[in-house]
């Protein structure tokens, strides 16, 4: 029994590792070696040495009898050995995976080797060729010696043989399909080798003459593809007797089998040149028909491919959209439309006329020996949407978050680059808007921001479906919609502005704890541009109160009380002081209760009863006349023209009454206007007694312009009348005094009684002496006006126009009125004994006229 093993260094030499043979007798024998001589032969018995025979079985692929290098074993071939003499075999194997064998236990002698089961195909290579006995070829039997060593030049080299495939491709002028003898080869046709399962081996040309030749084929089944030259159209397939003489048609299978095989030809002709082509428009109506009013599209670019889908011809639309492939053979064709810039292909194969049809941006043609012109496309410009979502951003994130909802009502404006305005929506119950029939561009979006909100935070998330981009942002439209433009809003917060406005008694410009609030002082509101946004009263408390404003700059304007004078500004802290009639003032984050107005009453102790006293005085002044005149001729000279007047004058009083100011005093003192003096009737009874309280009483008026009377009283002789009424009137009168500078038109409808007293006016000489005309001087206190100017002494004020930035504060209303009512009564009764007094003195001349 022996085991042996090999291994190749190279692929010509195996060497053998290691061999054991076990003997009949029990011992055994151990020879390790190479291939190409054993270094050690052992035997474990008395016996002869044996020795081995082999080496290998190669694939000879140029057939020239010798191993080269590159050429690699032949695994499995059967090798057997034969004792040449008794013809007995002595030993069999098989070809390892490298082409290598070995025989062992060979005595010397003579023996036969025996190469079989060549692989399919093969065939023998000449044998004894070449000078080394190791790597030529054997032979598949020959004789080798062993004679005291080993023997490995037993080699056999195999190939598989080659045949040849091909013939002849030709111009069939005719069209028979056969081959005639006038009929020439064509040049330069491309023709291809495939196996049984379509793969390519080989690819020729035909050359000058029209033939082509696939060489070194082995035994088989082939397919040949012949390339239609360009110019030609295969001819008609043929079966004829002469299968060297037909055509084979573009595709034809070949067989070899042990032999060339030379007869695959084909034949084509001339082919007729036509035309493909037509219209490239643009639909407008997108119904995929061509319509009168609508025009080609030039510069499209269009393709004309083989059934291959190789190009044959690229051309481009003319100014009119038409296109024309010319010089075109019998067969079908694509053709293919590039589709224009900023349009989309309409619908395909609408209506039944395929001549103004569109068939898309990818159709066949078939020219079938006439012009193929009904391969038209139609495009038109295509339209997208862009737009999305309002939302009220209620964690003011920029984001939108699930629990948030749309901002229905709001207006979203698209303009194009320049800013002009394309389109304008608001959005619907969900928030949601869009513009619609868009072209590709850029384009502007402005959001509104709705009534009560503020724009939330602009972000750029990862997710730009769901950010804020703010009140203004880009969109660009790219042959897609764009629904990505959103805006977030949340509710402004509110704030409030205000507070007080107080009677500054003090006129220090700062509230104090006693003074009071002003109630019914109308303020105004104006917003930034000027608009008035608001109007209001101060409260019983003299509050006042704006809420509801957004952050933003306010102007209040507080108008002046009647008969209030505007306090001094900003004399102090912020929410103690006035800011005046006017104030400027920013709201930013909160609420402002720093803006209030204080205004003081003007002190004149004018009021009406000052005009009382003057008409008073006035009549006393005629009694002064009177009284100088000691002789009554004078007297009289006096008494008309004063002494009248001045009783009239007591209307006066009324018309001081008015002093606006003090309304309350102020009335009374026109009833005095005693319309009575006019009643001069009395005058008669009076004139008695009375004669001593006048002249007096008179020279008070004149101290109306102070104290002057008295001085007449003593050119009077009557030194009665002067004491008693001077003492009143004309200490009232004095505080008057100041006030009266308004020298009002002296309502002094005095006038009117006199008429009386002239009677009296005889001696007139002696009036003269009354140069006490003075009390017509008086005349001037009428100017009851000034009961209006009852403020008294005023002092100067700041400007009513402030701006500052206010904090919160509250304020107590100290209450209004006027505090005069004293010296207003004190005057009033002055005017009343005064008027009282010329009466009397009126009576008194009278009677001593009698």
């Amino acid at each position: 029994m022996v085991d042996t093993k090999f291994e190749y260094t190279t692929s010509e030499s195996p060497t053998l590792v290691q061999m054991a043979t076990l003997t009949s007798d029990g011992n055994r024998s151990v020879s390790t070696g190479n291939a190409l001589g054993f270094t050690n032969n052992q035997s474990g018995g008395a016996g002869q040495e044996v020795y081995k025979i082999g080496n290998y079985v190669w694939e000879d692929t140029n057939k020239n009898g010798v191993q080269d290098l590159g050429e690699v074993g032949v695994k499995g071939v059967t090798v057997v050995a034969y004792d040449n003499k008794t013809n007995k075999e002595v030993g069999r194997t098989i070809t390892d995976d490298k082409g290598g064998y070995l025989i062992p236990n060979l005595p010397n002698g003579d023996y036969r080797v025996e190469f079989s089961n060549l692989p399919q195909g093969y065939e023998v290579t000449p044998s004894k060729q070449g000078n080394n006995e190791e790597l030529d070829s054997n032979g598949v039997s020959s004789v080798i010696t062993v004679n005291g060593k080993d023997n490995l030049s037993a080699d056999l080299g195999i190939y598989k043989p080659k045949y040849n495939l091909g013939d002849y491709v030709w111009e069939d002028t005719n069209k028979n399909g056969i081959q005639d003898q006038d009929e020439k080869g064509i040049s330069g046709v491309t023709v291809t080798l495939k196996d049984e399962n379509g793969n390519v081996l080989k690819t020729v040309t035909t050359d000058a003459d029209g033939k082509y030749k696939f060489t070194d084929l082995d035994n088989g089944n082939y397919k040949v593809e012949f390339t239609t030259p360009e110019g030609y159209t295969p001819t008609t397939v043929t079966s004829g007797s002469d299968i060297e003489k037909d055509s084979n048609g573009l595709t034809t299978t070949g067989v070899i089998n042990g032999a060339d095989n030379m007869t695959l030809d084909s034949g084509f002709y001339k082919t007729p040149k036509y035309n493909l082509g037509n219209y490239v428009w643009e639909d407008t109506n997108k119904d995929g028909k061509q319509d009168s009013t609508e025009k080609g599209i030039s510069g499209v670019t269009v393709t004309l491919k083989n059934e291959n889908g190789e190009v044959l011809q690229t051309t481009k639309t003319d100014k009119d959209g038409k296109y024309q492939f010319t010089g075109l053979e019998n067969g079908t064709y694509k053709v293919e439309f590039e589709t224009p810039s900023g349009y989309t292909p309409t619908q395909v194969g609408s209506g039944t006329d395929e001549g103004i049809d569109s068939n898309g941006t990818s159709t066949t043609g078939v020219i079938k020996d006439k012009d193929n012109d009904t391969i038209d496309s139609g495009f038109y410009k295509p339209t997208y949407n862009l737009g999305d979502y309002v939302w009220e951003d209620t964690n003011k994130n920029g984001v939108q978050d699930k629990d948030e909802k749309g901002i229905s009502g709001v207006t979203v404006t698209l303009k194009d680059e320049n800013d002009k305005v394309l389109k304008t929506v608001t959005t619907d119950e969900n928030g949601k808007y869009q513009f619609t029939d868009l072209n590709n561009g850029t384009y502007k979006v402005e959001f509104e921001t709705p009534s009560g909100y503020t724009p939330t935070s602009v972000t750029t998330g990862n997710d730009t479906e769901k950010d804020s981009n703010g009140l203004t942002t880009t969109g660009v439209i790219k042959d897609a919609d764009n629904m990505t433009l959103d805006s977030g809003f949340y509710k402004t917060p509110k704030y409030s502005l205000g507070d007080y406005v107080w009677y500054d008694s003090n006129k220090d410009g700062k509230q104090d704890s006693t003074e009071k609030g002003i109630k019914d002082v109308k303020v105004t509101l104006l917003n930034e541009k000027g608009e008035v946004i608001g109007t209001t009263k101060t409260d019983e408390n003299g509050k006042y109160r704006f809420d509801n404003l957004d952050s933003g700059k306010y102007k209040v304007i507080f108008e002046k009380p009647a008969g209030l004078t505007q306090t001094g500004t900003n004399t102090t802290e912020d929410d103690k002081d006035a800011d005046g009639g006017e104030v400027d003032v920013t709201i930013t984050d909160h609420d402002d209760f720093t803006l209030d107005n204080g205004y003081f009453e003007e002190d004149t102790s004018d009021s009406d009863s000052d005009s009382d006293s003057d008409s008073d005085s006035e009549s006393d002044s005629d009694s002064d006349s009177e009284s100088d005149s000691d002789s009554d001729s004078d007297s009289d000279s006096d008494s008309d023209s004063d002494s009248d007047s001045d009783s009239e004058s007591d209307s006066d009083s009324d018309s001081d009454s008015d002093s606006d100011s003090d309304s309350d005093s102020d009335s009374d003192s026109e009833s005095d206007s005693d319309s009575d003096s006019d009643s001069d009737s009395d005058s008669d009874s009076d004139s008695d007694s009375d004669s001593d309280s006048d002249s007096d009483s008179d020279s008070d008026s004149d101290s109306d312009s102070d104290s002057d009377s008295d001085s007449d009283s003593d050119s009077d002789s009557d030194s009665d009348s002067d004491s008693d009424s001077d003492s009143d009137s004309d200490s009232d009168s004095d505080s008057d005094s100041d006030s009266d500078s308004d020298s009002d038109s002296d309502s002094d409808s005095d006038s009117d009684s006199d008429s009386d007293s002239d009677s009296d006016s005889d001696s007139d000489s002696d009036s003269d002496s009354d140069s006490d005309s003075d009390s017509d001087s008086d005349s001037d206190s009428d100017s009851d006006s000034d009961s209006d100017s009852d403020a008294g002494k005023h002092t100067p004020v700041k400007p009513m126009s402030a701006t500052k930035d206010h904090h919160n504060k509250a304020k107590a209303l100290p209450e209004t009125g006027s505090e005069n009512n004293g010296s207003n009564n004190a005057t009033l009764f002055g005017g009343l004994f005064a008027a009282l007094g010329s009466l009397l003195l009126f009576g008194r001349r009278k009677k001593q006229n009698k």
